[in-house]
């Protein structure tokens, strides 16, 4: 037979109810915070890879050949140069960066479309041309 009343059954069993509730709600608290850590460090990833397979795309669709006539560096281009070609000036991605240090006024440059080669030609002392490729 029961010897405690049910009103004090009643008061332990909201106790114990009562501290599951807490206890596990701090540990839900702590998940939901590891999931929102984990969903934006996921969302960052996803975007920046994004961004750089567009970027890949763009440059491997872009064309450009002609005799560098002046090169140009702006304040707000990162340390990239603007190359004149044939009259139009070209904004150097940071794909195309790769040439940057290495081109002169006077050097001929290819880009092809489909491609991620930039060539960049160059005459010697001599007066002979030599083809540097850039991946």
């Amino acid at each position: 037979m029961l010897t405690t009343p049910i009103s004090s059954w009643r008061s332990s069993i909201d106790k114990v109810t009562l501290y599951f509730i807490i206890v596990f709600d701090d540990k839900y608290k702590n998940i939901m915070r590891q999931y929102q850590v984990d969903l934006t460090l996921g969302v960052f990833f996803i975007i920046v890879l994004v961004a750089s397979l567009r970027g890949r795309y763009h440059f491997i669709n872009r064309n450009y050949s002609g005799i560098i006539t002046e090169i140009r560096w702006r304040d707000n281009t990162h340390g990239l140069p603007d190359i004149k070609l044939n009259g139009e000036w070209i904004f150097l991605d940071v794909p195309d960066s790769k040439i940057a240090t290495f081109i002169q006024v006077g050097d001929s440059v290819v880009k092809e479309t489909g491609t991620s080669e930039i060539k960049v030609y160059k005459k010697n002392i001599k007066g002979k041309w030599f083809e540097k490729i850039f991946h």
